[in-house]
């Protein structure tokens, strides 16, 4: 779909997985369970996060405001492989230097994704996720630092629908809606 939308070029081709990911037909039935359920938490928390937006668009359609609404959406640094071989059920663990084992997360996949586990998915996943380049955040490579950027404002864009390929970096959202409402930087905040 990313090459039919224009999204990546037409010529472009999946990274090879590196040695120390393990190969999907590879794995035990357990750890299938465990990964599987990973990426389904993680499936769910973009569909309910795509809901929320599509409420808040819908408001604004309904209240005549979404032409002249600046709507920006980008995401954080490239998939996180921060969830090693395992993954974990609580990321505070990884935080900490600490690697979950299968058998641990196994007692918990009943609850992955909900408000008892703080999850994070094998490192397996951020490669398939910043398909189609390789590595992962924290690794300064198009993997790590390539994020979307969508920008919405009819009122305010002629362009419509276009693909733009600079890169952007997160500093320039502030400036640019100061710029669209037209304010000025404050030279001193509260005497700095």
């Amino acid at each position: 779909r990313q090459i039919e939308k224009g999204v990546i070029p037409s010529d472009a081709v999946l990274t090879e997985r590196l040695d120390e990911l393990p190969a999907w037909d590879s794995l035990s039935n357990d750890e299938k369970r465990v990964y599987a359920r990973q990426m389904e938490a993680f499936a769910g928390q973009l569909d309910h996060l795509d809901m929320e937006i599509g409420r808040l668009v819908a408001t604004l359609d309904r209240l005549g405001k979404l032409d002249n609404t600046l709507i920006m959406v980008t995401s954080d640094n490239g998939s996180s492989g921060e969830g090693g071989l395992a993954g974990s059920h609580n990321e505070v663990l990884i935080i900490n230097g600490q690697q979950t084992t299968l058998e641990e997360n196994l007692k918990r996949l009943d609850v992955w994704g909900s408000e008892e586990t703080n999850n994070h998915f094998h490192a397996g996943w951020a490669w398939a996720g910043n398909t189609p380049f390789k590595y992962f955040k924290q690794i300064v490579h198009r993997g790590g630092i390539q994020d979307p950027l969508i920008v919405h404002w009819p009122a305010g864009i002629e362009e419509r629908g276009e693909i733009r390929e600079q890169y952007h970096h997160i500093i320039d959202i502030t400036p640019t809606i100061m710029e669209v409402l037209g304010l000025e930087y404050m030279e001193e905040i509260d005497g700095i």
